[in-house]
């Protein structure tokens, strides 16, 4: 399994991948490694896009949009980087 990473923080695994757009990845397969995010580990199937601004949706297997936002809409995303941001500033 591959990892897919946003400023060093995994997001999730996933198996296969293509370049479906300038600047859009798809990704098959897909298991999320955030706890926040780990209710859609149950559906079999999920892709997920992802653009280079960050932008994410998720689809299920009838590719239909399940979660659609950006990375640091993520809770242990924007945790992280608030996180890394007060030690930088202290």
């Amino acid at each position: 399994m591959n990892v897919e990473k946003f400023c060093g923080i995994k997001i999730f695994e996933w198996e296969e991948w293509d370049d479906i757009d300038i600047g859009e990845l798809q990704f098959y397969n897909v298991k999320f490694l955030l706890s926040s995010m780990e209710k859609y580990n149950e559906i079999i199937g999920i892709t997920v896009t992802r653009n280079l601004d960050g932008k994410m949706k998720i689809y299920n297997d009838d590719m239909k949009v399940i979660w659609n936002g950006y990375i640091t809409d993520i809770p242990e995303v924007m945790e992280e980087l608030n996180n890394r941001y007060r030690k930088e500033r202290s």
